[in-house]
């Protein structure tokens, strides 16, 4: 057995996010214009360590939790609508407060998010993050931990991920880049709790980004600081919501203990059973 593989399987959380930092973080010394990280790294980290620690079993079930998009209808309504609640109110707020009528989305980029919406779960994040990210390092977390505690640990881990981002050409503000981290990770958190579903917690990452791309893109200097400040300040308020609704445990109460299910797990059949409830 390689040193390296007794590391893995001695420390399978911390070698995850070692390797999704190696694996994502190449692409920012070749000076790539855009987004200076390697997107899919997580989830190759992800998979590498669970074929070290569990087997290829482990990983094809890691994998065919990405066919398993069936949740009920209201779930897909909240992954689809909330983020774009959140960044339009942020938006017309900062007409509100000032900002240009020009700076303002119109019809077409409303149709416009549905439409890159699919392209950004894809290539821009979700998919190459949210296997590794939620899907395997946040219910190890809560298996350790208690639900907000993993949250916070896990919005550490992924803020410091985007390190190179702050590098680029145009880096985002800190403060509200880390508060909309912190705050959509409560939710993704609670959407992953109660359903197990890693679909709708792409679907939901992808409308985050997505939301944001489309509509913001109207805004420059500190308009823009500020309504990304804004958007961060209304996933903050849906985390609060999320925080009180639950008591803290971001779970549902007929089965608190889903959520702390990795993706290459075998669900018992009660649990199973419960899954399939919770989320369809």
């Amino acid at each position: 057995m390689s040193v390296l593989t007794s590391l893995i399987r001695k420390s399978p959380l911390l070698s995850f996010f070692v390797l999704a930092y190696i694996f994502s973080w190449w692409v920012f010394p070749l000076g790539v214009a855009g987004f200076p990280v390697f997107p899919f790294g997580p989830d190759i980290a992800a998979l590498v360590v669970i074929a070290v620690t569990v087997g290829r079993g482990g990983v094809r079930r890691a994998l065919m939790g990405l066919t398993r998009w069936r949740a009920a209808f209201r779930w897909y309504v909240l992954v689809l609508l909330l983020p774009l609640v959140i960044t339009v109110l942020a938006v017309f707020g900062m007409h509100w407060l000032g900002a240009p009528a020009s700076a303002l989305p119109g019809a077409g980029d409303f149709v416009g998010y549905l439409l890159i919406l699919p392209v950004i779960i894809l290539i821009g994040g979700p998919l190459g993050e949210e296997l590794g990210f939620r899907g395997y390092a946040l219910p190890l977390l809560q298996q350790r931990h208690a639900a907000l505690v993993a949250v916070a640990i896990l919005a550490a881990g992924h803020v410091l991920w985007h390190l190179p981002l702050f590098f680029a050409a145009d880096p985002p503000p800190v403060g509200a880049f880390v508060l909309g981290i912190v705050s959509g990770g409560v939710v993704l958190a609670w959407v992953w709790n109660c359903t197990r579903n890693i679909v709708l917690v792409m679907v939901l990452h992808g409308g985050f980004n997505a939301a944001q791309q489309q509509l913001m893109g109207g805004f420059s200097g500190a308009d823009s600081a500020h309504v990304q400040l804004l958007t961060a300040v209304g996933w903050a308020v849906a985390a609060l919501v999320v925080i009180w609704h639950t008591g803290g445990s971001l779970a549902p109460n007929n089965r608190p203990s889903l959520g702390l299910l990795p993706l290459h797990a075998v669900p018992s059949k009660a649990e199973t059973k419960v899954a399939g409830t919770t989320a369809g």
